[in-house]
């Protein structure tokens, strides 16, 4: 199962639409009606922190408490902003580890009512963790019954995980790839814009921060004596060019068995890009020429893939379910958007 779907994954981040069936597995079990029927309905929000305690959801920010108090929240100013009054105080705080719309941000309203709705009015337990680069402090906020405020809005989809400041959470990386993997929340709009994309478009100042991490005492190791040195050699190596012939693409039965789709998926945000007029251009994603495999089929960070085989990449939804139209399909030509250029990138799979 993890197989077949990282190859779906795969599939759709390489924005190269080859089926499942293509590489599946030779046991590979056949989907029967009543399986597909019930695939319909999504999942319900993962379920990675329904018995998760506060201390063990402390212990994943692998970083100290500098502050630990109770309060009531006050307002919710966005989904990741909050105001909590302390003995008489009011002070306004960051949520840990999300990124939420931006006001006048599609779907600020439905993230803002949802915080409202948990944590509004509410006694909680707030732990400062940081301050931000906007002088909030960065907490987490539990409420009596001990959920973390900021896995709840990563988890149902309303807000985005804060990739650039929480960057080593490997919880919230995960309930973020799960949204974005089943269509919750936000993410079931695929044109969604991150709020980080909003604020840079609109030269809205964004907020940074740093923890204090916990790290582990080194371990002394004993020096390993220096290798003996080769004479190098320099070998002429041609460059790729756009019309230039590719050889076809060997893919090991067992590639990408061992990957964790919806971890993937967090690490990379699959996202549809647009112009400046809101025309959709593609899909893209950070950090493509990290994901297993792209490097191989000739994509490059920052690619935007516009359309396979005449076929316009417009929605993540959409690449899917087009997904069977090339089952055997071996010749792929791949248009690629790329530093404002098209490339046609021919993809030859064995």
């Amino acid at each position: 199962m993890c197989y077949s779907r990282y190859m779906s994954f795969l599939c759709c981040f390489l924005f190269v639409l080859v089926s499942t069936t293509v590489f599946a597995a030779p046991d590979a079990a056949v989907e029967k009606p009543e399986e597909a029927a019930a695939q319909e309905t999504p999942p319900p929000p993962v379920s990675l922190i329904a018995d998760m305690t506060v201390n063990e959801i402390l212990k994943s920010i692998n970083a100290p408490a500098r502050e630990t108090y109770r309060g009531t929240v006050a307002d919710v100013v966005t989904g990741s902003i909050l105001v909590i009054e302390r003995n008489g105080s009011l002070m306004k705080v960051r949520l840990y580890g999300v990124d939420s719309p931006e006001p006048g941000q599609t779907y600020y309203e439905e993230s803002r009512g949802f915080a409202a709705d948990k944590f509004l009015n509410e006694v909680v337990n707030v732990s400062v963790l940081t301050t931000d680069s906007q002088q909030n402090s960065v907490v987490l906020v539990f409420n009596s019954g001990g959920e973390s405020l900021s896995h709840l809005m990563v988890s149902e989809g309303m807000a985005w995980w804060d990739r650039r400041n929480a960057e080593k959470n490997a919880l919230l990386r995960r309930l973020n790839a799960h949204a974005i993997t089943h269509s919750i929340g936000l993410y079931a709009d695929p044109t969604a814009l991150a709020p980080w994309d909003y604020r840079d478009s609109r030269g809205i100042e964004s907020f940074t921060y740093t923890l204090d991490t916990i790290t582990a005492a080194p371990v002394r190791k004993t020096p390993r004596p220096a290798p003996k040195s080769e004479p190098k050699t320099i070998s002429k190596r041609g460059t790729m060019t756009q019309n230039a012939q590719r050889n076809p693409v060997d893919i090991p039965k067992d590639f990408g068995k061992d990957i964790d789709p919806m971890a993937l998926m967090g690490r990379h945000q699959p996202h549809i890009a647009k112009d400046a007029s809101g025309k959709i251009l593609g899909l893209t994603a950070t950090d493509i020429s990290q994901i297993p495999g792209a490097a191989l089929f000739g994509f490059q960070n920052n690619d935007i893939i516009n359309s396979v085989n005449g076929m316009a990449v417009e929605s993540i939804p959409q690449i899917m379910e087009n997904a069977s139209k090339f089952d055997g399909v071996k010749n792929f030509d791949v248009v690629v958007i790329r530093n404002g250029q098209r490339i046609t990138i021919p993809v030859n799979v064995k």
